[in-house]
């Protein structure tokens, strides 16, 4: 390159930083931002940012500009460590589990790596990643593992000596990613990257000994689409590598450099390509609703780096001999599975280009096929296409929408090498077609090639299937099946030996097991199958829960758990008036002699004791484990995390509460008693006085004006009242969509005052009790002199496709009657209630202050929220028609349609009914 070349690169290197640091400032001050724009309109003067936005005034003597400091409360919230991932692994030859504990110093990632990854940092159709390693830029790197390996025994309840890992990197700058366990679970692989050098590197550690050894040295992993760049074998003795191709990896600083000079830098000392012609696009003539996306792909350039980058070479590493031999041709890769006989690999390729202007990538061409991994001879590896599907230019805007053609493709897990799939062969993939007999086809097609004419059918679905079916060791077989529009959601089980069926079951009730019973259900006449559940998918009240799955059956796959007396487990929150109680269940199903019938025991195994609502069949009468008291019930959460032993003798759960971070602990199942597992130091005991800001949490049940139940979480802190007036109150929450039948004023979240963490809420990784807590927003100014209305509720209720008519009319109700609930209990000042969300919360707040009564929120905060539907036209959120079937009701909630915010005759800066909504980041 020249040295303009580079020094132009350089500087836009500096420029991209420095733009960098300034879009973060938006995006970490967020909601403290946005409060204190908003009270400074308040009779203070505001400043104008580049951008033209208002600021607010500094409230620190002194201060130049920067950041604002949250206050000493909030930042000891914000830096505490988050507690320990939790990785368990599978049981392994010798009939234990072993387990591993990594984690992170801080829950944020800092401004100065965000500033790194600016350098060399892309977005191509949809895709968001760094060059420089290969990896999603929205990849969670931790900071420490280990560094010693535990083993969990089953069988006795207790814990072995740990194993120390050495030979793996470690200490400043050294960041981990992508650990996962082998299925046999006497290995763990684990992606490690160095920020000195920008590299990535693949270690395989010996759980046995704790040594750990580099993969493959030489070669660069990459997983820019997203998924691991890695993949074992089911025996555990093969790793298949997604790697960057040898004649990609070279000058890979040179094809940044021209990509940010081609963009960037005229004035740097740079120069456009010039166009071969104009930017060009054509109708076809065809009439389609598209959603508009960001990031897509623009131009022919855009094309070749999307292809550069997403290429992938792929080779197989034999972990006994060290062994690695390339696999194929470079290809983009998405996805990648070992058949269970580990004979062939299921291989799903990105078509093009040309690639679509208006798509992500998830919705380009894809090209599934399977490769043999015998040795290659001289013409490559034996290759078996299985199906093309073009880019879905043409998907109908609808949420039940699928493409046409077989989708879902996956190997039996009980076969050496068969492979299931869905087809949409009832109505093309376009949920509007009406008079269909059924809309789904399940198949399995058993032998190469996989001719997909020759599938046999295995059942049929009158809605919509989901893509993954879970599949017993003896072959039964659990699906699901579900409809956007009325949100009903159908749990099946096609058990092995039924003859395959050629309809779909329809006119199905509602219908729950009830538990501590056993109870005779009729096999389905026209599908064949048991139904085990039928009513709302968004009733969280009476979720059966999820089918747990372990290794096992022939090929040692992944397959649904049962226990000693053929029992399958469940897992569930527990949703119940006082909060989540998450429960452990068991279903015993055994058919009549005529496969017509079965008789079905639906049993509680377990459930979270919290509170005065406990069951009989879940109290605990243990007072202590290993010499230390329990918490009294009601003070703490449980989750469990894995039903061990063949008999599911034994339960592994975590625990937490407010002043105990999240510990695991083994519970014999027959006599209460319990081993601890992990044994964490605290990092919030220095928070203790943090905590005792909070006087309570207080649970909110009431009615709008039109009857509907509603709740909220009020949380009060013992801030002393200012100016002989009550703290003010915001009310944080997001609006959701109801359909007849659903229990509108669900509870959510946890029992507890405070759900342990850092006052944040579950993410799904937690209900499994493997992860951390995340910063809840609004929550945490209850620990300033602030009340916290948390998640009131803000329904929209309606079927079909009007039910978004009334949207402003329901959320105005919504508004009112929380406004009056607050100021019912405790002293909230209605006069001092603010309101916020996020996105869609967001978008909710804005109207809100829009479309409701002078003076009923004093201010409003809508984090990054889509406030101009005009640039939406084919649908938002839960709406599915489009800006010319509903003008009207699209205009109305153009929040930008709707009546000046402030009076003319009133100035901003005195006492004005209301405050201008502050969008904190766009």
């Amino acid at each position: 390159m020249s040295a303009a070349v580079v020094t132009a690169a350089r500087l836009l290197r500096e420029r991209f930083t420095a733009a960098s640091s300034r879009r973060v400032a938006g995006g970490v001050l967020g909601l403290s931002s946005a409060v204190l724009t908003v009270r400074a309109t308040r009779g203070q003067s505001t400043t104008s940012n580049s951008h033209g936005n208002r600021a607010a005034p500094s409230s620190v003597k002194g201060d130049t500009g920067g950041f604002k400091r949250p206050g000493a409360p909030l930042e000891e919230l914000v830096l505490t460590p988050p507690d320990p991932v939790f990785s368990l692994a599978p049981v392994n030859p010798s009939g234990s589990r072993f387990f591993i504990e990594y984690g992170r110093r801080t829950s944020f990632t800092t401004l100065a790596d965000v500033c790194i990854e600016a350098n060399t940092k892309h977005r191509l159709g949809g895709l968001d990643f760094d060059a420089a390693t290969r990896m999603p830029t929205s990849l969670t790197w931790y900071d420490w593992i280990g560094p010693e390996i535990k083993c969990l025994d089953d069988d006795d309840d207790t814990t072995n000596a740990p194993t120390m890992i050495s030979g793996l990197p470690s200490g400043e700058g050294i960041k981990y990613a992508f650990v996962k366990w082998s299925g046999r679970g006497d290995r763990l692989a684990i992606t490690v990257r160095d920020d000195a050098s920008s590299t990535t590197s693949l270690y395989i550690i010996d759980a046995l000994n704790g040594q750990a050894s580099r993969v493959a040295e030489g070669l660069r992993l990459n997983a820019v689409t997203g998924a691991c760049p890695y993949l074992w074998s089911s025996d555990g003795e093969q790793l298949l590598l997604w790697c960057v191709p040898e004649a990609n990896m070279r000058d890979i600083d040179s094809k940044i450099d021209r990509l940010l000079v081609c963009r960037e830098s005229l004035e740097a000392g740079g120069r456009f390509t010039p166009p071969e012609g104009p930017v060009t696009k054509e109708c076809q003539g065809k009439k389609q609703e598209t959603r508009t996306y960001a990031n897509t792909l623009k131009s022919p350039y855009d094309d070749k780096l999307f292809e550069y980058y997403t290429q992938t070479q792929m080779y197989i590493h034999t972990v006994a001999s060290g062994e690695t031999r390339k696999l194929g041709n470079p290809a983009m890769i998405c996805d990648t599975s070992f058949s269970p006989d580990n004979r062939f690999l299921l291989v799903t390729e990105i078509t093009g280009p040309p690639f679509s202007r208006s798509l992500l990538m998830s919705r380009f061409g894809r090209q599934f096929s399977v490769l043999s991994l015998a040795p290659e001879g001289d013409e490559g590896p034996q290759y078996f296409p299985l199906h093309r599907r073009p880019a879905q230019e043409d998907r109908p805007n609808r949420f039940d929408a699928c493409p046409p053609g077989p989708r879902g493709f996956r190997w039996l897990p009980i076969k050496p090498h068969s492979l299931v799939f869905v087809v949409a062969d009832g109505d093309n993939g376009d949920p509007r077609s009406k008079g269909v007999s059924h809309r789904d086809t399940a198949m399995v097609v058993q032998e190469a090639p996989w001719d997909l004419q020759q599938a046999s059918v295995l059942f049929r679905s009158e809605m919509r299937m989901h893509n993954r079916m879970r599949f017993t060791s003896d072959g039964d077989i659990v699906w699901t099946e579900w409809r956007f529009k009325d949100k009903s959601h159908r749990v099946w089980m096609r058990p092995h030996g039924i003859q395959p069926s050629v309809e779909a079951a329809t006119g199905v009730d509602d219908f729950a097991l009830p538990r501590n019973e056993t109870t005779e259900v009729k096999l389905n006449p026209a599908n064949g199958c048991l139904l085990l559940h039928s009513g709302k998918y968004d009733d969280v009240y009476t979720s059966m829960g999820d089918f747990q799955t372990v290794r096992g059956g022939p090929f040692n796959r992944v397959v649904l758990q049962r226990v000693n007396d053929g029992s399958l487990v469940l897992f569930g929150d527990g949703a119940s008036d006082v909060g989540l109680r998450p429960f452990v269940d068991s279903v015993r199903i055994q058919l009549s002699g005529d496969r017509t019938a079965a008789s079905v025991c639906h049993r509680r195994l377990w459930r979270c004791c919290l509170g005065e609502d406990v069951e009989e069949d879940a109290v605990d009468t243990q007072s202590e484990v290993e010499g230390q008291p329990i918490p009294p019930r009601g003070d703490y959460l449980e989750q469990p995390i894995r039903l061990l032993g063949d008999g599911g003798q034994c339960l592994l759960l975590a625990r937490e509460s407010i002043a105990q971070p999240r510990e695991r602990f083994l519970r014999d199942m027959v006599n209460g008693k319990e081993k601890p597992v992990t044994v964490n130091k605290d990092p919030r005991a220095k928070q203790a006085p943090l905590f005792d800001n909070l006087a309570e949490k207080k649970v909110l049940h009431y009615k709008r004006e039109d009857g509907v139940d509603l709740t909220a979480t009020l949380y009060l802190p013992k801030m002393a009242a200012t100016e002989g007036r009550p703290p003010p109150c915001i009310a944080w929450a997001y609006p959701e969509s109801y359909s007849g039948g659903r229990p509108i004023g669900t509870v959510a979240g946890a029992c507890l005052l405070v759900q342990a963490g850092h006052l944040g809420e579950a993410t799904d990784v937690d209900k499994q009790g493997m992860g951390c807590r995340k910063l809840h927003r609004g929550r945490v100014l209850a620990l300033t002199a602030t009340k916290v209305l948390d998640n009131p509720s803000m329904p929209i209720i309606g079927d079909g496709d009007t039910a978004n008519d009334t949207f402003i009319e329901q959320l105005v109700m919504n508004g009112e009657a929380a406004v009056v609930a607050a100021a019912t209990a405790n002293g909230v000042d209605p006069s001092r209630i603010a309101v916020g969300g996020h996105s869609y919360g967001g978008f909710m707040t804005a109207n809100l202050i829009a479309h409701s009564r002078p003076g009923l929120f004093r201010a409003g905060i809508g984090r990054s929220g889509a406030y101009n539907r005009s640039l939406t036209p084919f649908g938002f959120q839960r709406e599915e028609r489009n800006y010319w079937d509903a003008t009207e009701v699209w205009l109305e909630r153009y929040v930008l349609n709707a009546e000046p915010l402030l009076p003319e005759e009133e100035s901003p800066v005195t006492e004005a009914p209301r405050e201008a909504v502050e969008q904190s980041k766009l």
